[in-house]
């Protein structure tokens, strides 16, 4: 292992650990579980130089996606270059610090699944991966007509929503499914409690 990916490790264990932070693999990304989404820091590296970005974000984990997405949220800081070990030390914390604080911001923003819905989307430069999570959003909030105008018939994921959502229940059980199978896929523990609450309770 690198210096610079050594040192941004021992920020990440010293600020995100705290939070229930994990690492993914061997990789910069580690993951904060909320329950229904999954917040996603990235110490991303840069293609020319040694050094890291800082991108933070929330995943919802109702999508069948096997890719790690940023839904909401993206880029916190810009590239912080490695000079030598004990100014990217400093530097490494100092990002370490910045994601555990947008973490926490996530948690207030997203404080329900209805809250989604209401918010700006991320540009992702995919229409229906927003227009996806805003549908979900709406038929967790029981807006079954509103939900259906939204989700986009014409994609497979959401085509397979839309008969659900007259039946509320039907709906929240397909969705509570889903997110269990992503949250194995991503290895965070199964659930025991209330999905919903989780991301405000283990703040």
């Amino acid at each position: 292992m690198q210096v610079h990916d050594k040192l941004i490790k021992e920020a990440a264990k010293r600020h995100l650990a705290p939070l229930g932070g994990i690492q993914k693999g061997r990789s910069r990304i580690w993951l904060v579980d909320c329950g229904w989404y999954a917040a996603v820091v990235e110490f991303q590296p840069s293609s020319w130089s040694k050094g890291a970005y800082l991108n933070v974000g929330a995943h919802f984990l109702w999508s069948s996606t096997t890719a790690i997405s940023f839904d909401f949220g993206y880029r916190k800081e810009g590239h912080v270059e490695f000079v030598d070990e004990q100014q990217f030390a400093a530097e490494a914390d100092l990002l370490a610090q910045r994601a555990a604080q947008e973490v926490g911001l996530l948690r207030t923003k997203l404080h329900s699944p209805l809250a989604v819905h209401s918010m700006t989307p991320k540009n992702t430069g995919e229409e229906w991966i927003d227009r996806f999570h805003r549908g979900v959003s709406l038929g967790l909030a029981g807006r079954a007509a509103d939900a259906a105008f939204v989700l986009d018939s014409k994609q497979e994921e959401s085509a397979q929503l839309i008969p659900l959502l007259p039946d509320a229940t039907a709906f929240e059980k397909r969705i509570v499914e889903q997110i269990e199978v992503r949250r194995n896929a991503l290895k965070l523990p199964a659930l025991n409690g209330a999905l919903w609450n989780l991301g405000t309770t283990n703040a």
